[in-house]
This record gives structure tokens, sequence and C-alpha cells, in this order.
């Protein structure tokens, strides 16, 4: 179980992830996290939204990795 704190900063309310935590989640600064309560108020879904960019980026590196080979394949 991971625990997280809330902190107040400013007029916002915070959560603070430790760098272990951050880690072992696979999270960035900048990255959505959508959390779902049950009736019981219980956090019970945690799921990483990737933001358009960096899914784009992530493709774009993928085809220059393999340019080659998909101009090879094309012949």
């Amino acid at each position: 179980m991971i625990a997280l704190k809330l902190e107040q900063r400013g007029p916002d309310v915070v959560v603070v992830f430790d760098e272990d935590t951050r880690l072992a989640l696979k999270i960035e600064v900048g990255d959505i996290i959508h959390v779902e309560r049950t009736p019981h108020g219980v956090a019970a879904n945690v799921e990483l939204d990737i933001d358009h960019e960096v899914r784009a980026g992530r493709g774009r590196a993928f085809l220059k990795r393999y340019n080659k080979t998909f101009q090879a394949l094309e012949t």
C-alpha cells in the first residue's frame, strides 16, 4: 500500500509523492492521474493519463528508430 500526503500550498491542496513512490508508480511532474472512489469512500483505481504530446513523441521516436526497416519492407 502507498500512503500519500495532502499539503496546503497557497489556495490549493496538493498530493505529495516521495521519490520512491513516484518511481514505483512511474509518474513524472505534469502527468495526470485519475482516482476513482468506491461507494465506501476508498480510492480503488489509479490510472495514469499519458499526455498526447508524450504519446506523439514516443511514436515519432519509434518511427525514427525503425525507419530503415520500414523502407526495406516497402520494396
